[in-house]
Order: C-alpha cells, then structure tokens, then sequence
C-alpha cells in the first residue's frame, strides 16, 4: 500500500482573492498575473462562490473573510441573472 509522507500545505484563499476584485472573479490569469483583458463568467464566480463557502464550513475561524468573497461573487452572480432567473454569461 502507498502511504504518502509528506505534509499538504495549509489550505488558505490567498489564490481566490488574488483573482478576484470588487466586480468578480477574473476569468484567466497567466500563471499568478490576473488578466484584466478577459473579463469575467458567470460560472467561474459560482464555482468561486462555492469554494469559498465550503472552505467557510472547514475552516470557521476565517469565516469573516471567506464571507467577503462570498458577497463579492454573489453580487456578480445578481449582476448576471436576467429577470426569468436564468443567468447571462
């Protein structure tokens, strides 16, 4: 049986935020340089609304800033949603 020795890195959301500014989540990046030029998806910023709460149900402690994420994702998630509830991407 494998075992795997070394220790995981701890989990953090220095990533997600560095992707993220007060619109949204950035859709691209060339390797840690977010790319302004290509905008936003809706289905980025759910995913990244996901990760973030489920990183809050984890880690409880970073609760506060996991849930400023959160809001910046959902207020673009309200931007995109058109009045039939569907959403633009």
């Amino acid at each position: 049986m494998f075992r795997f020795n070394k220790k995981l890195p701890a989990v953090d959301l220095l990533r997600l935020k560095a992707m993220t500014d007060y619109t949204g989540m950035l859709q691209h990046s060339t390797h840690a340089v977010p790319c302004f030029k290509e905008g936003y998806t809706t289905d980025d910023n759910a995913r990244a609304l996901i990760a973030v709460l489920r990183f809050q149900r984890l880690f409880p402690e970073s609760a506060a800033e996991a849930e400023q994420l959160a809001t910046t994702y959902l207020s673009f998630m309200h931007y995109t949603q058109t009045a039939n509830g569907l959403f633009h991407n």
